[in-house]
């Protein structure tokens, strides 16, 4: 997935016949670049992708047609993106982002999200709007 260049797999989720992964690109000084793949579980076809020349991917849940997807960097970024196997051509398409997020946890129609700085907010789900947060500073 990083054409033969030196990368590692930093995730892998799995649904509808679909394996979602994302690709640290380790093959230049700047190893900030990462990829996120959609490939058929049979096959191992690409059926989509998604180019992210800031940093890495490095967590993922999948639920309900959409992944929720967070960076690893100190000024984090978290993606909402539809992934609906049923969509002719498959989609990647972007639905909203979201600055600050290292890691995340879905919980039904909120996405609980956690920061570099000790930050912990609750988004809704289907448009990012912060229900709540809670910093430790």
């Amino acid at each position: 997935m990083n054409n033969g260049k030196n990368g590692i797999v930093g995730w892998l989720s799995g649904a509808d016949g679909v394996i979602y992964a994302s690709v640290m690109d380790f093959s230049s000084p700047d190893t900030s670049k990462g990829y996120i793949y959609a490939l058929q579980s049979t096959t191992g076809s690409v059926l989509w992708h998604h180019d992210d020349t800031t940093t890495s991917p490095s967590g993922a849940v999948l639920a309900n047609g959409i992944i929720y997807i967070s960076e690893y960097s100190q000024d984090g970024m978290m993606w909402c993106m539809r992934c609906e196997r049923k969509m002719v051509p498959c989609s990647g398409t972007t639905l909203w982002v979201r600055p600050c997020t290292i890691r995340l946890f879905l919980n039904g129609v909120t996405v609980y999200v956690g920061t570099a700085d000790g930050s912990v907010y609750a988004l809704r789900a289907d448009s990012g709007a912060v229900e709540w947060h809670h910093s430790t500073a």
